[in-house]
């Protein structure tokens, strides 16, 4: 009831604010349910909306949820290029928590292409916010933690399928011992 048509526009008698939020609220829930293709269009017709409002927590929130969008559809360039664009919109919010964690999204982006040096990188970049954040907490941790450590034990990974596989490589011991420690 609150689109014509469904997904992509919603209804002009609703105000403009209440408008993105109907998007990006249809979007999330649509990837949820596994929707994910049906999800791209209202989610970047909502990062539109608030960055003409220059809602810049909003429109970091929303380049975030592109960004795994994309990911899961296999949009790699599409992935990076809305991560990027959600840690310049977190700079501009200000937010603390939100730079963090879009330091992460980034990073996610860059591991799932086949970037690894960047993805540490940008980890790292996480972790360092993570620490000015909350000093006791100094490790990454809830979804940028697993995402983290998912980049952290990938060659150790490989090392372990290829044993299993039988092919054990020189020097995957140390692989294998390193994603025990992990």
């Amino acid at each position: 009831c609150f689109f014509d048509p469904p997904w992509n526009r919603p209804s002009p008698t609703l105000p403009l604010a209440l408008q993105s939020w109907t998007l990006s609220t249809a979007a999330f829930y649509l990837g949820i349910v596994g929707r994910v293709q049906e999800a791209l269009e209202p989610t970047r017709a909502a990062l539109e909306m608030a960055l003409a409002a220059e809602a810049w927590v909003y429109a970091t929130n929303i380049a975030s949820n592109l960004s795994r969008l994309a990911l899961a559809l296999g949009e790699l360039v599409e992935a990076l290029a809305a991560a990027k664009q959600a840690v310049h919109y977190a700079g501009r919010s200000g937010d603390r928590f939100l730079r963090m964690g879009t330091h992460a999204t980034l990073a996610d982006a860059l591991h799932q292409i086949g970037l690894r040096k960047d993805a540490t990188a940008a980890f790292q970049a996480a972790e360092t916010l993570q620490v000015e954040r909350q000093p006791d907490f100094p490790l990454l941790y809830s979804s940028q933690g697993y995402l983290y450590c998912d980049l952290l034990r990938a060659d150790a990974e490989r090392a372990a399928w290829r044993c299993m596989l039988g092919s054990r490589a020189s020097g995957d011991h140390a692989a294998i011992d390193a994603c025990e420690r992990v």
